[in-house]
């Protein structure tokens, strides 16, 4: 079967160990024979000035003494430097506060997207290089827009004496042994035939054909993606609720899984109110009362609305009632507790004012919530 040939994209998120660059570019070349026709650096101002004077300095560096040890010919390679910026349209010199890791988040998340957008390449992401944030949202990126025939992985080098070593960069093509000294002023000898270099391959989760949000026409924000990609997720782990008033019963319907709860008129009332406001302040003066009570009625029409010695008590104790008896009785019948989550009423205590709320995905619509 005809497979299509794609540009490769070699994209790294890098600090300064320039290092993994070569390394990786060992690896994918020189063991794999992969032809890399783009290399993708996203980095600080800082880093960009690590890896230009050492790597390329001129085309005297290590990236150029790679490529002619191995004749390699350096000028097929576009090399592209994507600098991490801040609102204000700055190069950060390096990432050290929230806001620059809100910078560096948007940007790897940008720049593989766009990438993506080109059906004609390949990304291969690197994670090795980079402060370790860039690298989660190197991951996340992935994640998010890759598809079937992009690759993640980690270069690592062995033996341990070759770990972010800033004397290495690949195994000479010689053959001979690697030599350096360590910190302490030792000479250190690293058998050539103990050299390994291999990217280690991450499987990752493919969301781009899952989520509705990803083609949109612009780039969205890092923390506006995770938020709307947890919301997406809550939709398919989130049960539909069928509420029969008659008979008094919840069905939790999950899969193919039905759970039946049978609940009193009072909390079923104060179920239904709370699947309508989602959430609410239960405090000494609470206005639900009246609220309730109506649609206690309606599960309840025999009952004389003038009587009320008959009504139930939804006042601030009553709630706290009401509450404590549901979460049992769901509790009784669900022991999934991620299930339970989003059913039971939540209390959240603030300046001990409780906040009643069911967990329920905000945009949760009626094909999900059924009152018969």
């Amino acid at each position: 079967m005809y497979e299509k040939e794609y540009k490769n994209i070699l994209i790294v998120v890098a600090g300064s160990t320039p290092q993994i660059l070569t390394e990786t570019l060992y690896d994918l070349i020189i063991q794999r024979g992969l032809k890399i026709d783009e290399i993708v650096v996203i980095t600080t101002k800082h880093g960009k000035s690590v890896f230009e004077s050492d790597l390329f300095n001129n085309e005297q560096g290590n990236f150029y003494r790679f490529c002619s040890e191995y004749e390699i010919k350096a000028y097929l390679f576009r090399i592209t430097f994507v600098v991490i910026k801040n609102s204000q349209d700055v190069e950060l010199q390096d990432i050290r506060s929230e806001e620059d890791n809100r910078d560096a988040a948007n940007c790897i998340v940008k720049t593989i997207r766009d990438y993506a957008d080109d059906e004609n390449c390949r990304i291969l992401a690197s994670i090795a290089g980079g402060r370790r944030p860039m690298s989660a949202y190197m991951g996340y990126a992935m994640q998010l827009y890759a598809r079937k025939h992009d690759m993640l992985f980690h270069v690592l080098a062995a033996p341990e004496a070759l770990e972010a070593n800033p004397f290495f960069y690949y195994p000479p093509k010689n053959k001979q042994n690697f030599v350096f000294k360590n910190r302490n002023g030792e000479t250190i000898s690293v058998p050539y035939d103990q050299i390994k270099i291999f990217n280690a391959e991450i499987p990752f989760i493919r969301l781009r054909e899952i989520l509705p949000f990803i083609h949109g026409p612009e780039a969205m924000k890092y923390e506006d993606l995770v938020e709307m990609t947890q919301k997406e997720i809550n939709k398919v782990f989130a049960p539909q609720l069928i509420i029969k008033k008659q008979e008094r019963t919840i069905d939790v319907k999950w899969r193919e899984k039905i759970w039946t709860i049978k609940l009193k008129p009072i909390d079923l009332a104060f179920y239904l109110y709370m699947l309508q406001e989602k959430s609410i302040i239960n405090s000494k003066n609470n206005e639900h009362e009246d609220k309730i009570t109506e649609i206690y009625l309606e599960i309840r029409p025999d009952v004389d609305r003038e009587d009320k010695l008959t009504l139930p008590d939804y006042t601030y104790k009553g709630l706290i009632d009401s509450r404590a008896r549901i979460n049992r009785k769901i509790k009784e019948k669900i022991k999934f507790e991620k299930m339970q989550r989003f059913i039971i009423i939540h209390s959240r205590q603030t300046d001990r004012i409780a906040s009643y709320s069911v967990d329920l995905p905000q945009d949760f619509s009626a094909d999900f919530i059924q009152i018969n």
